[in-house]
């Protein structure tokens, strides 16, 4: 019996090494994951700033997609064991090595579709600058990007507008000073509007009598889960009532002003009505194109903001900031692309001072994540990634 001690300590320690390289398999799992993620967010964040490169040469714009991520991760490795027979304590030294090795395969596709065509040139809704802004983004971000146009009507004429305001990038004393007296908001939600009572879809003496119609009631509940099933519609107690988000938005005053300026009084006229007109997907990397081409000249108007994170005894530091900082050549970034030969940039450095009228770090990398979102809401299912297959050989 003793003699088979070395033997079945020799096989333990063939089974522990083999375990060992099991276990090892997870963190490689894990990044092969993290990285197929991040390449797929680095191509979307590059593909994003070269159009908006291409907006701003004015050239045509190409949308494209990886549509399928397959990759595969093999795991392998050897053991070794060094026995030693001697009298007295036997001794085992297990020893291994792991490798692992990623073969990836991606897919990408044109974006080129008339569904997805059309779908980026038809204006935004207002239930989608609703969610943005209920959301918490900051609404003059929001207002910059999405708004094409203001029409301001006398409020016993809604027909024609007495004044159209266009949102254009190089006019900072127009739509730029626009932004510092007027935002942009969502209209309170209705929350308790009642639908119908559940008695009224669903006749429960009715269907606990005998010869009660069944293929009556099967339709009473279908129809009641359908309508339960619907966004925005919930059951309080008996009565079913419609709630969810705003769908629509309004401009409004500030009550606090959020800079200084002289601008934007024809606004300000007594039972003035403010209609704002949205921009499309592909409107609004036009714009941002438009937005860098000014910002190369210095026209671009900035985005007026009070900076909380500056310490101030008496009041908000008043900053200011671009909606997107793009430049050319060498330097740290967050993202770079390459348009005829020239590199552009986000630039990743951020800037700290803290006094009134400072110019304080752009939105950029805020404007890239929804100009993708935009873009995503026109993608059909079959273009979005699938999943990654990986499979693991010891």
């Amino acid at each position: 019996m003793n003699g088979n001690r070395p033997t079945l300590r020799f096989a333990a320690a063939i089974a522990g090494a083999l375990l060992l390289q099991g276990c090892a398999f997870a963190p490689q799992l894990k990044r092969v994951a993290l990285d197929q993620n991040q390449m797929v967010a680095e191509i979307e964040d590059e593909l994003t700033l070269l159009n908006i490169v291409r907006a701003s040469h004015r050239f045509p714009l190409h949308f494209t997609a990886v549509s399928e991520v397959n990759g595969n991760a093999s795991l392998s490795g050897g053991v070794s064991l060094d026995a030693t027979f001697e009298s007295g304590p036997n001794s085992f030294g297990p020893g291994g090595q792991i490798g692992a090795s990623t073969s990836p395969n991606f897919r990408a596709i044109v974006l080129a579709t008339e569904d997805f065509q059309r779908g980026i040139q038809q204006p935004i809704t207002p239930e989608t600058v609703a969610y943005y802004l209920d959301a918490g983004w900051p609404d003059h971000l929001i207002m910059a990007l999405f708004v094409e146009r203001l029409d301001v009507y006398d409020q016993g004429n809604l027909n024609d507008p007495t004044l159209s305001i266009s949102n254009e990038p190089e006019q900072g004393a127009g739509f730029g000073a626009l932004l510092c007296k007027f935002g942009l908001a969502a209209k309170a939600p209705v929350s308790s509007r009642p639908l119908a009572a559940f008695s009224e879809l669903i006749d429960l003496d009715t269907l606990s009598k005998e010869g009660a119609n069944a293929a009556g009631r099967r339709e009473e509940i279908s129809a009641f889960l359908k309508l339960v099933e619907q966004d925005g519609v919930t059951l309080s107690g008996d009565t079913l009532f419609l709630t969810g988000s705003s769908n629509s938005v309004v401009v409004k005053r500030l009550v606090e002003p959020r800079c200084d300026s002289s601008g934007a009084s024809h606004l300000e006229v007594e039972g003035a009505v403010i209609i704002p007109r949205f921009r499309s997907t592909q409107g609004v990397i036009y714009f941002l194109g438009e937005y860098v081409r000014a910002q190369r000249g210095n026209g671009a108007y900035l985005l007026p903001f009070a900076n909380d994170e500056c310490q101030t005894v008496d009041a908000p530091v008043r900053q200011v900031r671009p909606i997107l900082a793009v430049e050319q050549g060498n330097g740290p970034a967050h993202v770079a692309t390459k348009f005829n030969g020239t590199r552009y940039f986000v630039p990743s450095t951020s800037v700290s001072n803290c006094e009134n009228g400072a110019l304080a770090e752009s939105r950029s990398m805020q404007v890239v994540a929804i100009v993708q979102q935009l873009i995503n809401l026109h993608k059909s299912s079959d273009t979005l990634p699938a999943s990654i297959s990986v499979t693991g050989v010891n």
